[in-house]
């Protein structure tokens, strides 16, 4: 991740969580923290990262050679762009002659990656993200919510696509300010086709914040299926989704459908369901908050190796709700497993130390 001078900056680098390590980072509340790969930053972050943004064409004496035309951010540079113009782009280019496609260098030292295809209305958001950069140095997370919400949905492929991937790189917190999809039915669709898997995450999280029937419908089916199967992929964006919409109901679904039912979650669905337990934890309602506080320490109760995920998530939130219970759990010698011993140590000493800070600061 990138870090940002705004206000609300992400607490980590790292886009996912590290489910196997014993030890309390801090994971980021994003929706790209629920990605099974590392996801493209967003075009904000490589537009402030390239000190050269290069809008290029076909080189007319080379047609299948991409040169640059025009620069948005420093200056044309006789450079070497080393992508071919495929015969679809060729054909567009030479249609739209205003058209050009994007070439960015996020490190001026690396490789020059080619970015959007640009036409008119490509063109003029470019343009006023790149102003805005010049101006204040970056585009405040704050910003990018007002600037892309409106393009969640936009008929346009490559501004929606591009306002989908700013909004998979935003704070929870912020994210839940994304106006909710006016279209159910094609977040739905949207979900089903596999070439859009990489947008799944942050649908699902829209979906979140429908009122829809069909959009809370759909979550929980998708739920209950995945508690069934065993699946894995998108279930933390799937289950912050669902307690995004249902509340103190879904928190008590997902704990009787997985941690309740008999074995238990299959391997790899405990983290991603603490996970989302753990965001909402810090920023639902009262309500919801107290269902995940009261749920999650029941379980703890009676699974105490579910401290290590427990201690992970909450615990790299600064949330020491459990801290009592997991030194309980720890001096009567309920918990098993090395990890979650590790785990559950390290998250009462720094609930301990942060006690003894505030004790003192008084």
């Amino acid at each position: 991740m990138i870090r940002h001078p705004a206000p609300l900056r992400r607490a980590v680098v790292a886009p996912a969580f590290l489910a196997a390590s014993a030890l309390l980072s801090a994971p980021a509340a994003l929706a790209c923290a629920f990605h099974d790969y590392v996801p493209r930053p967003a075009l904000t972050d490589e537009l402030a990262m390239s000190e050269t943004v290069l809008l290029a064409r076909p080189d007319a004496g080379a047609p299948f050679r991409f040169i640059p035309q025009e620069a948005l951010r420093g200056g044309v540079q006789e450079v070497d762009l080393p992508y071919l113009v495929d015969s679809g782009t060729r054909r567009r280019l030479s249609a739209n002659p205003e058209d050009h496609v994007l070439f960015i260098r996020p490190d001026d030292y690396g490789a020059w990656e080619r970015s959007v295809y640009v036409d008119g209305d490509v063109r003029a958001l470019l343009e006023r993200l790149v102003a805005e950069i010049e101006r204040e140095g970056y585009v405040s997370l704050e910003r990018r919510v007002e600037i892309f919400g409106p393009l969640i949905e936009s008929e346009h492929p490559v501004l929606q696509a591009l306002a989908l991937r700013e909004a998979d790189q935003l704070p929870y917190e912020l994210m839940r300010l994304l106006p909710p999809p006016s279209d159910v039915g094609a977040q739905i669709a949207a979900l089903r086709q596999p070439t859009a898997a990489q947008t799944h995450p942050i649908r699902l999280l829209l979906l979140g914040l429908s009122e829809d029937p069909a959009a809370r419908a759909y979550l929980r089916a998708a739920l209950v299926s995945a508690a069934g199967t065993g699946n894995t992929r998108n279930l933390g964006a799937l289950a912050a989704a669902y307690v995004q919409s249902a509340g103190p109901e879904a928190v008590d679904e997902i704990a009787r459908a997985f941690f309740e039912a008999p074995g238990g979650p299959r391997d790899g669905q405990a983290e991603p369901l603490i996970e989302a337990l753990a965001i909402h934890g810090q920023q639902g309602d009262p309500a919801t908050t107290a269902a995940i506080h009261h749920r999650v320490a029941g379980l703890l109760q009676s699974q105490p190796e579910l401290l290590a995920p427990v201690a992970r998530q909450f615990g790299g939130r600064a949330d020491f709700t459990f801290a009592d219970l997991a030194a309980g759990l720890l001096a009567r010698g309920a918990v098993r497993s090395l990890e979650a011993r590790n785990s559950a140590e390290e998250y009462v000493q720094r609930a301990r130390r942060v006690a003894s800070d505030a004790f003192l600061s008084d």
